[in-house]
């Protein structure tokens, strides 16, 4: 009896940030209905491979295939509908951020244009490279693109910071030192802080680091940096109490931040 097509089928799969190739030639063939695990030291590829199989990055080569249709240049909601997803491990909340920094991180505002839709404007804060005080950049007021570049970078596994950092950085792609891929904001803060490397970041998230001195925060030069969040929901809908709680409580907080 001939075997059934994988559910998921990778050729080739290569990673490459800068210099450094993390994923080298992945084949990868998993039949609808198994489990398998990806098994390997830090450092070996496991995550990326993930990534890129759900498109949470792109691929730098090789081809990812999902019930024999080629995937690899399809969104990631796109893959969703094939039947793909991922479930990181890390928890839904940010540990080192307090309750009201949580419910103000929960959704990032897009352009709504539905009549059904309404939206609340609650954070705007500006992105902002931090560095470790003993950082030769620390002693500037604005720091261009290029300086950043030179520089051993801590990225973000995911999220907005990270899609930002990707662009921002994308022509300098041949010459960046990514140092780490982290999945919290508070290892990227004690990372940069021991001198490790540097990152973009939220700046009212590293204000407690800013004062204790662990870390300078240097606006971008010639770049408008925002993280603007907000909270969007149907109108023509009845909402339970719990919604209209959460909707009432995150008005509040934004009203009272500003």
């Amino acid at each position: 009896m001939e075997s059934l097509p994988a559910a998921i089928r990778t050729e080739g799969l290569v990673k490459v940030y800068g210099q450094r190739s993390v994923v080298n030639g992945v084949n990868v063939h998993v039949q609808a209905g198994e489990i398998v695990g990806l098994l390997g030291p830090n450092g070996a590829g496991k995550t990326t491979t993930f990534y890129m199989i759900v498109g949470l990055v792109p691929a730098t080569s090789g081809r990812v295939f999902i019930n024999g249709q080629d995937a690899t240049d399809l969104r990631m909601h796109r893959r969703a509908r094939l039947g793909v997803g991922y479930l990181p491990q890390e928890a839904s909340v940010f540990r080192k951020l307090t309750v009201e920094e949580n419910v103000l991180a929960i959704v990032e505002t897009l352009p709504v244009k539905s009549a059904s839709v309404k939206t609340h404007s609650i954070f705007r804060d500006q992105l902002m490279l931090m560095v470790s005080p003993q950082n030769a950049l620390a002693k500037l007021d604005v720091v261009p693109v290029s300086e950043v570049a030179k520089q051993p970078l801590l990225l973000p596994k995911t999220g907005y910071s990270r899609r930002v950092m990707d662009k921002l950085f994308r022509p300098y792609a041949a010459h960046l030192q990514i140092r780490m891929e982290l999945p919290s904001v508070g290892m990227i803060k004690s990372f940069v802080a021991a001198g490790l490397g540097v990152s973009l970041i939220s700046s009212s998230f590293a204000k407690d680091q800013v004062l204790a001195g662990r870390v300078k925060l240097i606006p971008i030069r010639d770049q408008e940096l925002w993280r603007e969040l907000g909270i969007a929901y149907r109108r023509d809908r009845t909402h339970t109490r719990a919604t209209t709680t959460f909707i009432s409580t995150v008005r509040q907080l934004a009203t009272a931040s500003k």
